[in-house]
């Protein structure tokens, strides 16, 4: 594992399930994790590192980076805009697993969380504030637009297309030049071989329209 870099000092919002995912990975890149801000947690301290409710308690914040560890997309979107109509200076690196692949021509946006053993392949991009769990693969010219996330082991064939906060759950397959619009969930160890719509639920394999969803509704339990 990379050693901690002083320079390189880390807060993270939110210290919830997903917070240590986003505490390994960053420590993996090398950051050093300074505080977590979450008003919501009672606690003092998530991983012996302090808790704090609002980032005006910290002194020349402005010296820091910042990631945001919620798994919800909907709610990582609102969170950092909330963020940047108050903080329009805070720098979001992407974060990057050390055992992670990035293929020939991938791109990555700022303020991802790609976790341990993931493969981005060549030509594939992926948009700002993404998450991909441990294990996924994202085939060749993939584009994986802002604020969607994918599960662990999920597996996407070639020219494959998740759009904006889309979520596709643990273990599912999704078949090449397949597309997904925006806001839609594809469940846990499914076969998708269809076009899906914007705000929907498909679940199965092969995978089938379940029902409609808002955009905001919660899919993490």
């Amino acid at each position: 594992m990379n050693v901690k870099d002083k320079n390189k000092k880390l807060i993270i919002f939110g210290a919830g399930g997903n917070a240590i995912s986003v505490y390994n990975v960053a420590f993996s890149a090398g950051y050093q994790i300074s505080y977590f801000i979450d008003k919501e947690k009672k606690e003092k301290n998530f991983l012996d590192i302090p808790i704090l409710g609002e980032l005006e308690e910290i002194k020349n914040f402005d010296e820091y980076e910042f990631a945001l560890s919620f798994g919800s997309n909907f709610l990582r979107e609102r969170v950092f805009n909330d963020i940047k109509s108050k903080y329009k200076f805070l720098k979001f690196p992407t974060l990057i697993h050390r055992t992670v692949v990035l293929s020939l021509g991938a791109k990555i946006g700022k303020g991802c969380i790609i976790m341990p053993n993931v493969v981005v392949g060549p030509n594939t991009t992926v948009g700002k504030f993404c998450i991909l769990n441990t294990n996924s693969c994202l085939e060749h010219d993939n584009n994986m637009s802002d604020f969607s996330s994918v599960g662990p082991r999920v597996v996407t064939g070639g020219n494959v297309i998740i759009g904006s906060r889309s979520y596709i759950a643990i273990g599912a397959v999704i078949k090449n030049n397949t597309s997904i619009d925006n806001d839609s969930i594809i469940g846990s160890n499914s076969y998708l071989n269809k076009k899906v719509e914007n705000n929907a639920i498909y679940y199965g394999s092969p995978a089938k329209f379940i029902r409609n969803r808002t955009k905001e509704e919660n899919y993490i339990y």
